[in-house]
């Protein structure tokens, strides 16, 4: 019986019992507890039940929720970009640890919750801390303003075309100027 022992379809009594009835054990071969089992059968039937029955299914645990996911998320969205980390030295924290530290802080100073973040990211600000995008505080509340990305991204966009331009002109009047004579081994630039 090379099988998984886990009796799910039947007790190892009734398995072994049908090998003997096939022939496939002999009489005397049968192993010791077998003669037990059958003088003293147990009160129940020692086969695999599942606890819920086969057709219910347990509910999914409920998702963990904390504070600091929050913090976080903001943080990666508006603040800093991700920073590289090593993780086996002790020696900085991690940008968003610092911001969601210095979040709990400003909290236990008392400060109100809708002026939390924007506290927040002063003392980051102080601290040397650079924002990702320019942001603007209106009502409490941090908006990006890309108006200015936008502008400061068509000057860039137009100096690289006018470049580009400036490039192809210099190429065509090289080309211009190359000699080229019938033999095909002296060119002159």
């Amino acid at each position: 019986m090379a099988q998984s022992r886990i009796n799910k379809a039947a007790s190892i009594y009734t398995r072994l019992n049908g090998l003997i009835k096939s022939n496939l054990i002999k009489w005397s071969d049968r192993p010791l507890w077998y003669d037990i089992y059958k003088a003293f059968p147990p009160q129940r039937d020692p086969i695999y039940r599942s606890v819920l029955g086969n057709d219910v299914v347990a509910p999914l645990p409920k998702k963990l929720y904390y504070k600091e996911d929050e913090l976080r998320a903001y943080f990666f969205k508006n603040i800093s970009p991700i920073e590289t980390i090593v993780l086996n030295s002790n020696m900085q924290q991690p940008n968003w640890e610092t911001f969601i530290s210095t979040y709990y802080e400003m909290e236990k100073m008392g400060l109100k919750k809708e002026s939390l973040i924007d506290a927040t990211i002063e003392t980051l600000l102080a601290k040397g801390f650079y924002f990702k995008n320019n942001l603007k505080k209106t009502n409490n509340l941090i908006e990006q303003t890309n108006d200015k990305n936008n502008a400061e991204s068509d000057s860039v966009k137009n100096e690289m075309k006018t470049l580009e331009g400036e490039i192809s002109k210099s190429n065509l009047i090289e080309t211009a100027n190359v000699n080229v004579s019938p033999d095909s081994n002296n060119q002159k630039l």
